[in-house]
């Protein structure tokens, strides 16, 4: 059950997706749920970027919604934390990225591409990847400007791809990557070819975290998406919220009694829940539980 004694601090620790969720499907604007991450701020709630996008792409995304807290990044293959966070002392590695301390949870990028550049060359399998296009074809093929093209090509622990090839043949690359430890993973746009790691264990380690460093403090899990990758974040959670995505050939689905639907997609939508979530929170409302 969410929610502890009325003496307890509490708080919200809100993990989004981005495409088609928090950031608008064809522009890629937040602007509309700017009051419910004023909100957030306000409430000291933190607001952490959850997606299949690249770090480099997240951390200038973080600047603008003026939010330093840890960023999962390329569906939960690292965690990176702000160097100077109370958190990143957890954090078990040594590695840096600008002013983030990161920590690489799945396969390399670099092994993803031998198994299956090998197993398209071998089989002839249909499909090309972003390691096959250039930054300005990229742009063109995502609408993202060329500059956020590049950054979106810095990748570090996955290889999105558009499949081109038969349903048939599909179902025998993702077992034949499977074998080699390499999951397929359907995104809002691409299939994502990753590790054995999800957006699920990079929130619930980040939680772990939090609540080692705030044992005053009753976090509750807000987790929000709108694809098949967010699916097992959002199920996670203690709150999960799906945004519904019209460009989806099927809704995403998720029948369980701590699931909330949003009345709109993208951020008009999140920033609906959000903003509800924030106000009925604060008044010590909130009562979801898993078990109903």
């Amino acid at each position: 059950m969410v929610g502890t004694s009325p003496d307890s601090v509490k708080r919200l620790l809100v993990f989004t997706d981005l495409d088609a969720t928090l950031l608008d499907h064809h522009d890629y604007s937040w602007e509309p749920a700017r009051p419910a991450i004023e909100a957030l701020q306000t409430d000291n709630s933190p607001l952490i970027l959850c997606s299949s996008k690249t770090l480099a792409e997240m951390i200038d995304l973080a600047k603008e919604l003026n939010t330093e807290a840890p960023i999962v990044a390329e569906n939960g293959a690292f965690i990176a934390i702000p160097t100077g966070h109370p958190l990143a002392a957890q954090l078990s590695s040594d590695s840096t990225y600008e002013n983030y301390k990161i920590k690489l949870e799945g396969a390399s990028r670099e092994h993803i591409l031998k198994i299956s550049d090998a197993l398209r060359r071998d089989c002839n399998y249909q499909y090309q990847g972003f390691s096959d296009w250039t930054p300005s074809e990229l742009a063109k093929k995502t609408g993202l400007s060329l500059e956020a093209a590049e950054r979106a090509a810095q990748r570090l622990a996955t290889e999105p791809i558009l499949w081109q090839d038969t349903p048939e043949r599909w179902q025998l690359f993702a077992e034949a990557l499977g074998t080699e430890g390499i999951q397929a993973i359907r995104g809002g746009r691409f299939i994502h070819l990753m590790g054995q790691t999800d957006k699920a264990h990079g929130m619930l380690q980040l939680v772990s975290y939090y609540r080692a460093l705030h044992p005053d403090i009753s976090w509750t899990t807000v987790a929000l998406g709108d694809s098949p990758n967010d699916a097992g974040m959002i199920s996670a959670a203690d709150i999960g919220v799906i945004i519904p995505n019209p460009h989806r050939d099927e809704p995403l689905q998720i029948d369980a009694s701590h699931i909330i639907r949003a009345p709109h997609p993208g951020p008009l939508g999140w920033n609906s829940v959000i903003s509800d979530l924030v106000h009925s929170y604060s008044k010590q409302d909130v009562r979801i539980s898993k078990d109903g």
